[in-house]
């Protein structure tokens, strides 16, 4: 038997002890980075979770439900605190080490795609160019209303589940006007 087999996962003449393994992410992982004292190593995947590994003990905390895949984590000069940079144009001010949330800023979201048979029935996005805004078809069924005007998004709602007539579009024209009113 060659070293190889006897140590798996280990090349040429790498210390074992000094190789470990974790898992987590149920699918592939978009952003890693340590923490600048170098004891944790933070970890986000596209399940849109950020994982918190403190390298001493192998211990994790996780910071749920962020909605989108995570793409950046970047410090700040502050080392209480974070940004996190999303795939949905999102990006989330973090408290370090709670990994609390504090302020999210959300820009014009990409556009959902849909299969070609539905082209034609329906548009990816509504403008009304007096009052400047637009609302667009986003991921998990849901409608972003953004002020162009103002560079921001107004809200974002869901069409109240999957329905293959017309409601998602009758909600989404009585929407606007109640957001144009104020």
């Amino acid at each position: 038997m060659n070293d190889e087999e006897e140590r798996p996962g280990i090349r040429g003449d790498d210390d074992a002890d000094s190789c470990t393994t974790w898992h987590w992410h149920p699918t592939g992982i978009n952003l890693l980075r340590f923490s600048s004292d170098g004891a944790y190593l933070y970890s986000g995947g596209k399940e849109g979770v950020l994982v918190d590994w403190q390298l001493d003990t192998g211990k994790k905390k996780f910071l749920p439900r962020i909605g989108s895949p995570l793409l950046y984590l970047t410090d700040s000069l502050d080392p209480s605190l974070s940004a996190i940079s999303c795939a949905d144009n999102q990006i989330h001010l973090q408290k370090m080490p709670s990994m609390e949330i504090t302020k999210s800023i959300s820009g014009i979201k990409p556009p959902f795609s849909s299969p070609d048979v539905y082209e034609g029935i329906c548009s990816k996005f509504a403008f009304d160019d007096t009052a400047g805004l637009v609302a667009l078809r986003t991921e998990n069924y849901r409608i972003q209303f953004y002020s162009l005007f103002d560079d921001r998004e107004i809200s974002e709602g869901c069409s109240l589940g999957i329905q293959k007539d017309s409601f998602a579009l009758h909600f989404l024209f009585s929407y606007i006007p109640a957001i144009q009113s104020g």
